[in-house]
């Protein structure tokens, strides 16, 4: 008879996987050739029925579901085991409902790819070693920029080479085009590790407008000449993400977007002949190692008495400056600093 009972199971399922609304208002009903009687009043009788006198025939029960026979095939059987067995055939009943409808939930967030370029930075992280910028090495593992090289050495020995790119693996110098280079200080690292944090290089200045520079950055934001904003070589940059060539956002715009989500808004202090300054990385540049300056903020840096309308007023200067840590954003074209 439990079989017979799991039977209205058949319409229960129906009203689970609609909801709750129409088990209560009686409005689902099944096909003809299903059901004649709706889910409701079958459910009422199921659940209101007296005990029959034998529960083993199976045809009778059957004939209720089937040709719309409404008599009742339960009516004389013993109440406590009519309950028993409806108990039961409402866990069996629960059981089928979950397993039915576990397949048609919605689905959540796909999973997706990382991204290998990122995944190989961080195998390259994983790998450093505890020399700093400088320091005498064999193997670029055992340097925390990760490049052993003898390129800016001075004295033809391998040290560990903030911005190297013929960096020394196993013994053996290879070219590197992942950008193994820069460095660490005081524990910060720049993003992608491209510059120690603390850097020295020549100053030049920058304007919107002039010497094929347009008013919208690489960072593609828009700016004018009193933005307090520097920008740092972009080829050093873009080795430093795994590209051989500058990365723009017409060459590579998923790269693009990873490197402006990092480098852009990131806050550096420089001093130079006129004093110390604070801006933000807001640019890139296409020099090897010059640390370009916005206009005013040119003029300032370099020692000038006046602020320069052009380029070509501010002189020479040599700057040293240092990653700080923060990171401001620069959306919209809005700056933490302005001169």
């Amino acid at each position: 008879m439990i079989y017979n009972e799991i039977g209205n199971c058949h319409f229960a399922l129906k009203i689970y996987q609609r909801g709750p609304i129409p088990m209560l208002s009686g409005v689902l009903s099944m096909s003809q050739d299903k059901l004649t009687t709706s889910p409701r009043n079958l459910f009422s009788l199921w659940l209101t029925s007296p005990p029959p006198a034998k529960f083993s025939d199976r045809k009778l029960f059957q004939s209720v579901t089937t040709t719309g026979n409404t008599s009742n095939p339960l009516s004389h059987l013993p109440r406590r085991g009519l309950w028993a067995m409806r108990f039961t055939a409402l866990i069996v009943c629960a059981l089928v409902a979950f397993v039915v409808a576990a397949p048609v939930q919605e689905n959540g967030a796909e999973a997706v790819d990382a991204n290998p370029e990122v995944l190989a930075m961080l195998e390259r992280l994983m790998k450093r070693g505890s020399k700093g910028d400088w320091e005498f090495c064999t193997t670029s593992s055992d340097c925390s920029n990760n490049c052993c090289s003898k390129q800016y050495s001075g004295d033809g020995k391998l040290k560990c080479t903030p911005g190297g790119s013929q960096c020394v693996n196993g013994g053996s110098s290879t070219g590197s085009s992942t950008g193994n280079g820069g460095g660490s200080s005081g524990g910060f690292t720049v993003p992608r590790n491209a510059w120690p944090r603390n850097f020295s290089m020549d100053g030049t200045p920058f304007a919107p407008g002039t010497g094929g520079e347009a008013s919208t950055t690489w960072c593609g934001e828009h700016f004018d000449v009193t933005a307090g904003i520097v920008s740092l070589p972009l080829l050093t940059w873009s080795k430093a993400y795994g590209s051989s060539s500058s990365v723009t956002y017409f060459s590579n715009a998923k790269l693009w977007q990873t490197m402006v989500n990092d480098i852009c808004g990131l806050e550096v202090i420089v001093t130079g002949p006129g004093g110390t300054y604070k801006a933000v990385i807001g640019d890139t540049n296409m020099y090897y190692k010059n640390l370009d300056h916005n206009l005013h903020l040119a003029g300032k840096m370099s020692g000038m008495k006046y602020t320069p309308t052009s380029m070509s007023q501010v002189p020479k200067f040599h700057i040293s400056g240092y990653f700080t840590g923060k990171k401001y954003s620069i959306k919209g074209g809005k700056y933490p600093y302005y001169y």
